[in-house]
């Protein structure tokens, strides 16, 4: 049951990136960018609708269920809003690429307990120097 909960907010969240992203590509290729692979976008559509298809339906007949993954879904969907949010203006689900200019976000820094590996997730455009 908590499954298909968890599957219908991906939906309206889904619906919800795309009217974000809509909103953001009109305006970077209002300022001037390029999209490139256009062709390429409504294979990524039709994937994730075959792939949310896919679990809306396994959940209705899933009675298993174990708590640790929806710890990991809900830290996922932490760590994916604060990408959006710092990205802002320039976040899309298309690949638009705008000429001079130098956007640099650090996103999620993390050094491991025992020191031995460093996670750095960054966005870095026009080859700036990392924060």
């Amino acid at each position: 049951m908590i499954d298909t909960f968890l599957v219908i907010y991906l939906i309206f969240s889904r619906l919800f990136e795309l009217f974000l992203s809509k909103k953001n590509t009109k305006k970077l290729l209002q300022n001037g960018g390029t999209e490139l692979y256009k062709f390429h976008y409504k294979f990524i559509v039709f994937f994730h609708i075959i792939f949310i298809t896919f679990f809306l339906v396994k959940s209705f007949s899933n009675t298993f269920f174990i708590i640790e993954y929806l710890y990991l879904f809900l830290l996922v969907q932490i760590i994916r809003y604060k990408i959006i949010y710092d990205l802002g203006e320039f976040w899309t689900t298309r690949i638009v690429v705008i000429n001079n200019l130098a956007v640099t976000k650090l996103i999620l820094s993390w050094v491991s307990v025992t020191g031995v590996s460093q996670y750095l997730v960054q966005y870095r455009f026009n080859n700036t120097n990392w924060v």
